[in-house]
């Protein structure tokens, strides 16, 4: 718009705001200038014979006219166009190059797609590493039983804590609402299933309530009752089918031998296998009564670090506090643990800050 114009606009009554926006909006740079100052011209004619008001009407009824194909599209035409053309130089001219030097150019691309191929996997391989064991419902309250002593003047801290342990703290700590032990100790057990014969020592001996508070989803059978009998077990998907074939081994029982015995338990449940991003590993889970039961009871002895111990704590619960109480469990029961503490750690910082 020219100064002339403007300092017209300023004497006369302004066309619509509106309109003229409107009128940069879709009209191509090379002719706006001059389309403005046609309407511009009309509108004062229009406002000396008809009026103001009238006169905004049909300026906005002329700018509408404008709104045609030919005008709007000329533009944004032209400019595809010429990006198109552009990027097809860009293209032709890449093309020769890469041909007119056939070695340079492969070793380059070579080491581009290497590049990015190696930045894709270390992109998938940190994103894995972030989401181990994140997926449990109630991850953020969910602990590791950790074992801490000073021995002059250096701090050793090991995750293996006695039998006892979970149990004691169960009872003891009203803000606990579960506490297991889980072992994988490599026994290496003889599976019977008709005649074939299998051995595993990829196991683990937990307590009922592992079902419910980590979310590994059982395929068959109710997490609430599944571990609730002694002689039970609970197969991995995979070991199932390695057992039983196509055969649904829900209720079916099995045998497992070692040491020159062997012992009939029900399978309870099925599980969906393991994901890849969990620091837990096995085929198949027995209740630890069951292998109590043989020993003659539980390990009650304060002195003997064999098992892994896991608290949920209730909602609410201050982590720091707990552990002020909790530290101190060990002394209390065990009058040789000198400066033995315990403390709870996060299931969701295993992986990454233990």
């Amino acid at each position: 718009m020219s100064l002339l114009q403007l300092s017209k606009m300023k004497e006369s009554k302004p066309p619509p705001r509106l309109a003229l926006r409107f009128l940069a909006w879709f009209c191509p740079p090379i002719l706006y200038e001059s389309i403005e100052g046609d309407l511009l011209e009309q509108f004062e004619e229009d406002v000396k014979l008809e009026g103001e008001k009238k006169a905004k009407r049909k300026f906005v009824w002329n700018v509408l006219k404008f709104f045609r194909p030919e005008i709007f599209l000329r533009n944004r035409f032209i400019l595809n166009l010429m990006n198109y053309f552009m990027l097809t130089n860009y293209f032709k001219v890449a093309v020769r190059v890469m041909f007119r030097n056939k070695a340079y150019s492969a070793i380059n691309v070579f080491s581009l797609a290497l590049g990015i191929t190696g930045a894709l996997l270390l992109f998938l391989w940190i994103e894995r590493e972030f989401t181990y064991d994140q997926f449990h419902q109630d991850k953020e309250r969910i602990y590791k039983v950790w074992n801490r002593s000073t021995d002059n003047g250096l701090v050793n801290c090991w995750d293996v804590t006695p039998r006892i342990l979970a149990p004691t703290v169960q009872e003891d700590f009203a803000s606990v609402e579960s506490a297991i032990s889980y072992a994988g100790w490599g026994d290496q057990l003889l599976f019977t299933v008709g005649e074939k014969r299998l051995l595993k020592s990829s196991g683990a001996y937990t307590e009922p309530s592992f079902l419910t508070m980590f979310n590994f989803p059982l395929l068959k059978g109710d997490p609430n009752k599944a571990m609730n009998e002694p002689a039970s077990i609970i197969l991995t998907e995979h070991f199932a089918k390695e057992l039983f074939g196509d055969q649904d081994p829900f209720g079916e029982t099995l045998s497992i031998g070692a040491a020159g015995q062997s012992f009939s338990l029900s399978i309870t449940g099925i599980l969906k296998d393991l994901p890849s991003n969990t620091d837990f590993r096995f085929d198949y889970i027995i209740p630890f009564q069951f292998i109590e039961n043989l020993q003659g009871g539980r390990e009650v002895h304060w002195g003997n670090n064999s098992v892994h111990s896991y608290v949920k704590l209730k909602k609410g619960t201050d982590i720091n506090s707990f552990n002020e109480e909790v530290k101190g469990i060990v002394k209390k029961h065990y009058k040789d643990a000198y400066q033995l503490e315990v403390f709870l750690y996060p299931l969701t910082k295993m992986r990454l800050y233990s």
